[in-house]
């Protein structure tokens, strides 16, 4: 996905919720890609970035890409944006909101973003071990499955007895990548089902070993229900109260964007040979940590800024605006964003870079990123973070194909040209 040599993002997007065969595959030829060491399908020259007109702003430079890039891979609508700490947000958006609707989209609309609702999951877990002491214990990233969900512990297979909360967000706790989510999606509420889902997951062994990795849906699940036990409160709660009000994220919900079905917000769309069926759909809600919210690119800019910070400002220069940007996106300590950022030192030879809800690569551009993609089969989202830059860059659109996915690979030269040009 993310070489020099052409390889497309469209593999990144593949970290997505889809059967578990086809699952494994798609992620496998992501992190091949992650790891190749160059940025989506353009070249890393600073002098290639990009090639819209310098005359436009920014904003129409990002609408021009949209309208090329539409035109070329016809999908219903297209959004892209950047933001640099303490400055605005740039960004555009292009199409309709359901194909053969005449509703356009709006850089204000919600897109879903898929799997990138992992790294909010893991943010949120952070927060909840900072804060010590809860209703029912202590969190910790050692805290094992058995030690999380003790009612369990009797009903899953011991493999898994010493799994910790950091392995099921590394994608190292031997989980299986999906199951039969529908199997468990009836239940009195969603803290039932959710470690239901957790019962039939982890009832039998899977082929792949703890510590070894394997993208899992399944663990951000189980990492999510220990975190209600923890609690007493649903994720979606938690991660309302924990993630987006302290950031003033008001633009975020669960499920397809379009809650009424009144063409307020988008639809996603599935993609069959050439067709493209809107469709008002999502994963099963006990997915949530998996991957089931939909935002703004504005609202969520300022998540991603969030980990996008590095050492607090010193007292010199508190009242510079980036500073007070910071101050106000700070989520978590800086150890705790530091160890959320890390791959495991020892995993180099497997080729899989992946911290907690995050893909951590080299770029030159960039200096170590932070990367993730996202799908609900209906919807393509993919972001990039360069703490060194301090600076996010996203991309969406309301399909998921491969078409989708090299297009939205294409935007990000120009978002990386132009907030580079607004730094300087």
């Amino acid at each position: 996905m993310l070489t020099a040599r052409g390889t497309d993002s469209f593999k990144m997007l593949k970290l997505t919720i889809c059967s578990p065969k086809l699952f494994v595959c798609l992620t496998f030829s992501l992190l091949v890609g992650l790891s190749s060491g160059s940025a989506f399908a353009f070249q890393q020259d600073d002098d290639k970035l990009g090639d819209t007109t310098a005359e436009a702003s920014p904003e129409e430079q990002i609408k021009l890409e949209l309208r090329r890039i539409g035109k070329k891979y016809k999908p219903p609508s297209l959004f892209a944006g950047y933001q640099t700490l303490g400055k605005p947000f740039v960004g555009a958006a292009l199409g309709r909101r359901k194909k053969g609707s005449k509703a356009r989209v709006t850089i204000d609309d919600k897109v879903h973003i898929g799997s990138c609702t992992k790294a909010m999951t893991a943010t949120l877990i952070a927060r909840l071990i900072e804060r010590g002491q809860l209703k029912n214990g202590k969190l910790s990233w050692d805290m094992t499955i058995a030690e999380g969900l003790p009612e369990l512990s009797k009903t899953i297979d011991p493999v898994f007895a010493k799994v910790t909360l950091r392995q099921l967000l590394m994608h190292r706790g031997g989980c299986p990548a999906n199951i039969n989510w529908l199997a468990a999606w009836h239940k009195d509420s969603i803290i039932e089902t959710r470690r239901s889902q957790v019962r039939i997951a982890l009832r039998k062994e899977c082929d792949n070993k703890p510590g070894d990795f394997l993208y899992s849906n399944v663990g951000y699940v189980v990492a999510g229900a220990m975190a209600e036990r923890a609690t007493g409160k649903p994720w979606e709660d938690l991660i309302r109260e924990e993630v987006f009000e302290p950031l003033g994220i008001e633009s975020a919900g669960f499920g397809p964007p379009d809650v009424d079905k009144d063409l307020k917000q988008p639809w996603g769309h599935l993609a069959m040979a050439t067709l493209q069926i809107p469709r008002h759909i999502d994963n099963p809600a006990g997915l949530g940590p998996a991957g089931t919210v939909h935002i703004s690119l504005e609202d969520w800019a300022k998540f991603c800024l969030s980990h996008a910070l590095t050492e607090p400002e010193k007292d010199a220069d508190s009242e510079t605006s980036a500073a007070k940007a910071a101050a106000k996106l700070r989520l978590v300590a800086q150890s705790n964003l530091d160890f959320m950022h890390a791959p495991l030192k020892d995993a180099k030879g497997d080729g899989f870079d992946y911290a907690l809800g995050w893909n951590v690569v080299e770029r030159q551009w960039g200096g170590t990123v932070f990367a993730h993609s996202g799908s609900n089969n209906h919807w393509t989202a993919i972001v990039w973070i360069s703490p060194e830059n301090k600076s996010v860059y996203l991309a969406a659109t309301n399909i998921a194909n491969e078409q989708a996915g090299i297009g939205l690979d294409k935007i990000f030269a120009t978002l990386i040209r132009l907030e580079k040009e607004a730094r300087e």
